[in-house]
C-alpha cells in the first residue's frame, strides 16, 4: 500500500491517481457557511435497532452502535490493547490507523524483524505497519490488525483511531448511514441469504449502485453529474461531497467562496474550500436536483507526476478521479455502504429529496 501523497492534473481536467491522505476535515468553527448541509436527524445513545438493523442481526451480523461528532463523523467506542479509543469509521483510509500517542512504544513489524500475511494487504513487514494485537467493540474482538501511525493531536478531533477499509473488508461490514449502525460478520452470507437481502432492500425502496474496486483498497462510485459521468470515491472520513478545482472547472461549474477550509493528517497546507450548485446528481437509477457539493483544490492529495510514471512503468492500473462522496450526501440520501460486496445501496424516495 502506497501511502505517501500526490499530485497530477491530466489534458482534460481531472486528478490522475489513487488519492491516499484521505481525511478533509474542517479547521475553522462548526458547518459550513455557503454550503448548506442536509437535514440533520438526531441519533439518539442507545436507541432501538431499526427494522433493517434487526434483519442484518438475524442474517448473523452484529451491530454497533454509531454516534456523530460537531462534524458529523462516524464514531463508535470501542479498546485497542485495553485502552478505551474512538474509532472513526473511514472508508476513504485504506488501512487502518491509530494515533502515535496511544502506541506506548510500540515497535512496527520492520523494527520486529517479522512478517505477516494479511488477506487483503498481503505480505506485511513494513516499518510503518504496526499490529494491534487487541481490538474490541462492544463484545465482539479482533486480534492482529494492522494498523498504521498517525497524528491527531493538530486535528482537535474527538476520534484517535480509524477503522479504514481494509477492516471493513475483512469483517464483511454494512454500514448504514441513515440510522447510524456498522454491521460486521464473520464470513461471507450464503448465496440465498444475499439474495434474500438484496430482495428486502429492493422492497424497502432501496438502489443498488456497483462499485468500482480500485487499487489501494478503494471503493469509487461514477455518478452522473451535469450529463457526465464523474469518478468519485466514497469516503466516510470526508464531511462534505468535494469536487476538485479541474474537474469543476470542466464541468463548467459556477463557484462561490466559503470562509472554510479542508485539511488532512499530513499537516499539509489548508485548502481554500468554495461551494457549487449542480442541477442534476444520479446515481444508477436515482435522481437528485439542485445539489451542493464543495470544490477545493485536492492536488496535494494525489500522485505526483513522479509516481504516476512510476506506477505506469511499473505496470500499475492508475484511476481518474473527480472528487469525493462525503458523509453529507451519503446521509441525505440514505445510503448503506456494503464494503465486501462493493455496493451502495441509495433510498429512491431521500435522494428525491
Amino acid at each position: 500500500m502506497n501511502l505517501a501523497s500526490c499530485s497530477e492534473a491530466s489534458s482534460g481536467g481531472r486528478i490522475r491517481g489513487l488519492p491516499n491522505r484521505r481525511h478533509f476535515l474542517t479547521r475553522c468553527g462548526l458547518g459550513l457557511a455557503g454550503l448548506p448541509l442536509a437535514v440533520r436527524q438526531v441519533w439518539a445513545a442507545g436507541r432501538t435497532q431499526p427494522p433493517l438493523i434487526q434483519y442484518l442481526v438475524r442474517l448473523g451480523y452484529h451491530a454497533f452502535e454509531l454516534k456523530r461528532d460537531r462534524h458529523d463523523h462516524f464514531l463508535v467506542a470501542g479498546e485497542l490493547e485495553e485502552q478505551r479509543v474512538t474509532f472513526l469509521v473511514d472508508t476513504g483510509c485504506s488501512v487502518s490507523a491509530v494515533d502515535r500517542r496511544l502506541l506506548k512504544g510500540a515497535r512496527t513489524l520492520g523494527e520486529l524483524g517479522i512478517a505477516i500475511q494479511d488477506s487483503l494487504l498481503g505480505r506485511i513487514d513494513r516499518e510503518s505497519i504496526y499490529l494491534g494485537k487487541r481490538l474490541a467493540l462492544g463484545k465482539a474482538e479482533f486480534f492482529n490488525q494492522p494498523l498504521q501511525a498517525v497524528d491527531t493531536a493538530s486535528l482537535r478531533q474527538q476520534w484517535n483511531a480509524i477503522l479504514g477499509l481494509d477492516f471493513l473488508l475483512r469483517h464483511h461490514a454494512i454500514l448504514d448511514c441513515w440510522t447510524g449502525w456498522l454491521c460486521l460478520r464473520d464470513a461471507p452470507l450464503e448465496a440465498a441469504l444475499e439474495g434474500a437481502l438484496d430482495a428486502s432492500l429492493q422492497c424497502s425502496g432501496y438502489l443498488a449502485v456497483p462499485l468500482t474496486p480500485a487499487d489501494g483498497l478503494t471503493l469509487l462510485c461514477r455518478p452522473g453529474v451535469q450529463g457526465q459521468v464523474l469518478t468519485l470515491m466514497v469516503d466516510t472520513g470526508a464531511i462534505w461531497s468535494l469536487l476538485d478545482e479541474g474537474s469543476a472547472r470542466q464541468l463548467g461549474l459556477k463557484t462561490t467562496s466559503t470562509s472554510k477550509a479542508v485539511q488532512g493528517l499530513d499537516r499539509l497546507v489548508p485548502r481554500a474550500l468554495s461551494a457549487t450548485r449542480i442541477d442534476e446528481f444520479t446515481l444508477g437509477e436515482g435522481i437528485a436536483r439542485n445539489v451542493r457539493m464543495g470544490v477545493a483544490d485536492l492536488q496535494p492529495w494525489f500522485l505526483s507526476k513522479r509516481e504516476v510514471q512510476q506506477a505506469r512503468a511499473a505496470g500499475q492500473p492508475l484511476v481518474e478521479l473527480d472528487g469525493l462522496l462525503g458523509v453529507d450526501h451519503m446521509f441525505a440520501f440514505g445510503a448503506l455502504i456494503d464494503c465486501r460486496r462493493r455496493r451502495l445501496w441509495v433510498s429512491r424516495e431521500r435522494m428525491a429529496k
